[in-house]
């Protein structure tokens, strides 16, 4: 199970658009890794929510840098 950590500027912009820590975790460990960087995306029926992240070795840990969401046409 990874261990995920979210700065105060990730949990400011993921209040912002509605995202919850849950629909986080469910794109961090379920969703599409982007090629040729650290992020992962996810397709739901309304919207793509995707991340972009950094593992700190030290603590083991996934630090959460940005999220984004897009409606779906």
């Amino acid at each position: 199970m990874a261990n995920l950590f979210y700065p105060t500027k990730t949990l400011v912009k993921m209040k912002q658009l509605g995202i919850k820590e849950s629909d986080v975790f469910d794109v961090f460990t379920n969703g599409t890794d982007i090629s040729g960087k650290d992020g992962k995306y996810k397709k739901y029926s309304g919207c793509e929510l995707g991340l972009f992240y950094k593992r700190d070795n030290f603590t083991n840990e996934y630090h959460i840098t940005a999220v984004w969401k897009k409606d779906r046409r």
